[in-house]
């Protein structure tokens, strides 16, 4: 079980709240100074070298393997400049344990940039076109997807709104299609349409909303999208399994896949393996990926309602976020003064950038955590030019993007997923 005796709905502790807000409102040049920040690429200092536990974490022809099945759909082909036997010796990914909260293991530059790129074409190509994962718009519009050649234009489910965003506390009702509904074939890229699109997304309530525009949708008001199970964000709670064990799995470790649950789209596989191979100890079952730019925030919060206690996994990708992790107050006031003062060393702050992945489990894996501060202008060069500049999913398709050029450039995604039931 996850989370035993944890309220979801508990706000966090004033220091975390402390914490959260000094970093939110820092400047660049500061931050980049700040000896409590953890930021691997600048390097650590003595004493933060001692704050953690370095441990190989995967070879690099193990790692080669995992993203070429990813990539590329199939394995390094013997001789090739990819494959494990032609490449050079180097030595493995190393990951790192933070002594003082115990389970916070972070292996900076996991991914390389040609998986970052193949990870956002099938978010936001493929996933975000499919419409029965939810997106923060779905609260008060209905989303017209891109026509297909046996599709004209489609709105999302006509009903009550999905689940609220988590990062701003709102809390409409949860609402998924119906598992018996026909399967709709997924739709082209919201990207392939023109910026200048005339069809806009018409409001649930026109009285409080208006039309949303495709530029605005896909520039600055996607904050969310949904994968796999649907949470309630209003009863702070997963859909509760309609399938045995047996008939359910497809992981092979005994946990069921996403159609045991009910009204829950499928986790889209290829990801799923591609997490499934780095993180074999947690299936991935839901997911919620954050769509950041500078500016946005995500507030302090505990992941503590999934059915199991499964390490959290958490993928980054464009600019850079400061990520802000700990415990705090949660041993009562009765505390002694020196426990209190040696609680300060339970809160992490973490400079997160493109490629790296953080893995949440033991006693990191209830911590309170939060991202205060997205840093404009840090999208690595490699990915500022997506959808265009190598975003396309097939040889070729880049020209359709060519008009949304330049979108990565001030984006942060981050991928968030989590084992719901063991």
């Amino acid at each position: 079980m996850g989370g035993p005796g944890l309220d979801p709905h508990r706000p966090p502790p004033d220091r975390i709240r402390s914490i959260w807000k000094r970093y939110r409102h820092m400047q660049a040049s500061t931050l980049d100074a700040d000896p409590d920040v953890l930021d691997f690429s600048r390097g650590l200092s003595p004493g933060q070298r001692g704050q953690v536990r370095e441990f190989p974490f995967y070879a690099p022809a193990e790692l080669e393997r995992i993203f070429a099945r990813f990539a590329d759909g199939r394995d390094p082909a013997p001789g090739s400049s990819s494959s494990p036997s032609a490449m050079p010796k180097e030595p493995p990914s190393m990951a790192y344990e933070h002594r003082n909260l115990q389970g916070l293991v972070i292996i900076p530059s996991l991914l390389p940039p040609h998986v970052q790129l193949a990870l956002l074409s099938r978010l936001f190509h493929r996933d975000l076109s499919n419409s029965r994962h939810m997106t923060n718009v779905h609260l008060h519009h209905h989303v017209v997807y891109p026509p297909s050649t046996s599709h004209s234009h489609r709105k999302s489910p006509a009903s009550t709104p999905p689940s609220a965003n988590p990062a701003n506390g709102s809390a409409p009702t949860q609402v998924s299609p119906s598992p018996s509904a026909t399967p709709t074939p997924p739709s082209p890229s919201f990207f392939s349409l023109p910026v200048t699109t005339t069809t806009p997304f018409p409001p649930l309530n026109p009285s409080t909303h208006r039309p949303l525009p495709l530029s605005s949708f896909l520039s600055r008001k996607l904050r969310w999208l949904t994968l796999g199970a649907q949470y309630d964000w209003t009863a702070k709670s997963y859909p509760a399994p309609t399938a045995s064990t047996s008939d359910a799995d497809n992981s092979g470790d005994g946990s069921p896949s996403t159609a045991a649950f009910d009204a829950s789209p499928a986790f889209p596989a290829d990801i799923a393996a591609l997490l499934r191979g780095l993180f074999p100890q947690t299936e991935p079952q839901a997911a919620i990926v954050n769509v950041y730019a500078p500016g946005d925030v995500l507030g302090a919060h505990r992941d503590v309602s999934e059915e199991s206690a499964r390490g959290l996994v958490s993928v980054s990708v464009g600019c850079d976020g400061v990520f802000v992790i700990g415990h705090a107050g949660e041993g009562g006031d009765d505390r002694r003064e020196n426990e209190k003062e040696e609680e300060k060393e339970d809160v992490v702050v973490v400079r997160l950038r493109s490629g790296d992945v953080v893995y949440m489990d033991g006693r990191a894996r209830f911590a309170w955590h939060g991202v205060p501060a997205v840093l404009a202008g840090t999208c690595p060069a490699k990915l500022r030019e997506w959808p265009a500049g190598g975003g396309g999913r097939v040889d070729g398709e880049d020209e359709a993007f060519e008009a949304w050029r330049g979108w990565m450039a001030g984006k942060r995604v981050n991928l968030n997923v989590r084992q719901m039931w063991d």
